[in-house]
């Protein structure tokens, strides 16, 4: 036990205050104390080296002058850091200091050690993933019977295709690169090595599965369109999500047609147009959110809230425009006129469809009740519309309903909470049954190609195709952002952004190959996925690559 006295400067009177030995230790900054250490500064200080004190000593402070200089912890050792006045013992004093330094080398040390993330997200799949599979395969056992879940069996194929795809995209995730390039790969492989078997019974499985996770990938992208923003910039987002694309799908259907004429038609060569002129939000937004952390500007965040708000509404567009072209491909009427005109008609009536389930969720469910209830009706909405649309014969009316159905229940419920906070805890609930529901996208899609009988000459003209269409999307966004007064860092960071392709193309290329009915239509079909998947692994990469390098260095300088 030691005592500390307080000196009064004007009446000379003495405090004597009583500590024991964690409380000085907390003075000193020892022991865990020196990240809160308020260090005094002393008008009239004095030492008393009387034995009763020799251990420790003694500290007259003047009670009327005592300040607070925060300071932060471990900087002992600096210059003036310290002053001699605070402490009454310079052995005391220099053992603190000794403390505060090994302490701040080790945070240094911790700080500067960038251990991959992947090493903690291992360890928590350790636990949860495999309990989740074997959960599944002992369901799926029960309904389905040994024969469809033991080796051999479509079901089983399909969960050995998710697992590889789910690894592989971890894999790829390490060198910064899109998960969904392992996955393709890993479909590809397995479909091409005889490790699973493309049968009838495998596609009447894969197919709705697959539909599934488009809906969970529209939901997904619904729920990062910020209103707000659009509102906000409503003269800049609008231009830049509908020019770009329809640019490229114009210059990628002539093109098209003018190299690739002798296989398709100009129906076929419009619906591969719609098909590659989207953008990938998937690929897009993890960049933008860890260069919005990185990047303190007012102008670089602007820039990037344009970019989000713009990259949703490019997508569904795309969407559109691909359903509309598949109605031009497979004609129901006896005219152009009226197959354009009923395609169009189907979108319509998508999005009516979604207005419809999502006002009816949004004002039913109360989101101050059950966060779950909300998530789980979205999902039963977004497999409602995907899988019932496609059996009642009205199949491109899914995506839009989709869409439309999860934007209008997320506007309702965020008018009866905290709108940002509860969207993002519905983004993500959808982020994790997305991280499930991609490896089945992206797996399917690479099992689909035979490389025995692709064309490569094909997919050489494909992808001088897909070179003239990414050219004319970033020289679309250019013109825009020159027209909205960006300097040239913004206007550069803008067409880069539109360069990453994947999802959409995922999503929608394989349609026109499912609904063939005859030889030369599959011909066609594949030729076309193909090309998609060209443009997957193209644009996939450039894109990630350009945003990688010269994402910041763009907007630092805004």
């Amino acid at each position: 036990m030691d005592n500390i006295r307080f000196a009064d400067e004007e009446t000379n009177s003495i405090e004597s205050v009583t500590l024991q030995d964690a409380d000085l230790n907390k003075f000193l900054g020892i022991s865990g104390y020196t990240n809160n250490l308020p260090i005094f500064s002393l008008a009239n200080p004095s030492i008393n080296n009387s034995s009763e004190n020799s251990a420790v000593g003694t500290a007259t402070l003047n009670a009327k002058t005592l300040t607070q200089e925060p300071t932060l912890a471990g900087h002992c050792g600096r210059q003036n850091t310290l002053p001699s006045s605070t402490l009454g013992n310079d052995a005391l004093r220099k053992s603190a200091c000794q403390k505060s330094n090994s302490q701040e080398k080790l945070s240094d040390f911790v700080k500067q050690q960038k251990w991959p993330w992947f090493f903690s997200s291992i360890k928590s799949s350790l636990g949860f993933y495999p309990l989740l599979l074997l959960s599944i395969w002992v369901l799926l056992l029960a309904f389905c019977g040994t024969q469809q879940v033991f080796p051999g069996g479509n079901v089983f194929s399909l969960l050995l295709l998710q697992v590889l795809s789910t690894a592989m995209g971890e894999i790829i995730q390490i060198t910064r690169m899109p998960p969904m390039l392992g996955m393709l790969f890993t479909g590809i492989f397995l479909a091409n090595t005889s490790f699973i078997q493309i049968t009838k019974g495998f596609k009447e499985i894969a197919n709705p599965i697959r539909a599934i996770s488009v809906g969970i990938l529209i939901t997904r992208g619904a729920l990062c369109v910020n209103t707000k923003a659009i509102h906000e910039f409503r003269r800049v987002v609008p231009p830049l999500a509908v020019i770009p694309c329809v640019v490229e799908a114009i210059v990628v259907s002539f093109a098209a047609y003018w190299l690739l004429r002798s296989l398709l038609t100009p129906a076929w060569c419009a619906l591969l147009g719609c098909i590659l002129c989207s953008m990938s939000g998937v690929i897009l937004m993890p960049l933008l959110a860890s260069l919005d952390k990185s990047c303190s500007g007012a102008q670089s965040r602007k820039v990037i809230a344009i970019t989000r708000a713009s990259c949703g509404l490019d997508a569904i567009l795309s969407i559109c425009l691909t359903n509309i072209a598949l109605g031009l491909v497979y004609p129901s009427k006896e005219t152009f006129s009226d197959d354009l005109f009923f395609g169009i008609l189907d979108v319509v009536l998508g999005f009516v469809f979604g207005l419809f389930w999502g006002s009816c969720i949004g004002i039913l469910i109360d989101p101050n009740v059950s966060q779950n209830q909300t998530v789980v009706s979205l999902v039963c909405g977004s497999v409602l519309s995907m899988i019932g649309c496609a059996k009642v014969k009205r199949p491109r009316c899914g995506a839009p309903a989709v869409f439309a159905g999860t934007l209008v229940s997320a506007f309702l419920w965020s008018r009866n909470t905290d709108g940002d906070e509860h969207k993002k805890l519905l983004h993500n609930s959808v982020d994790k049954l997305w991280w499930f529901c991609q490896p089945f996208l992206f797996g399917i899609l690479g099992a689909k190609t035979e490389l025995e009988t692709v064309d490569w000459d094909v997919i050489v003209r494909g992808i001088v195709c897909i070179l003239f269409g990414i050219t004319a999307r970033v020289l679309a966004a250019l013109t825009i952002s020159r027209c909205l007064r960006l300097n040239w860092r913004q206007q550069l960071f803008i067409a880069i952004s539109w360069i990453p392709k994947g999802t959409v193309q995922a999503a929608v290329g394989p349609l026109a190959l499912d609904m063939a009915q005859d030889f030369l239509d599959q011909r066609r079909g594949v030729n076309v996925l193909n090309i998609t998947i060209a443009t997957i692994l193209i644009g996939a990469t450039v894109g990630s690559v350009a945003l990688l390098v010269l994402g910041k260095p763009f907007l630092r300088r805004c």
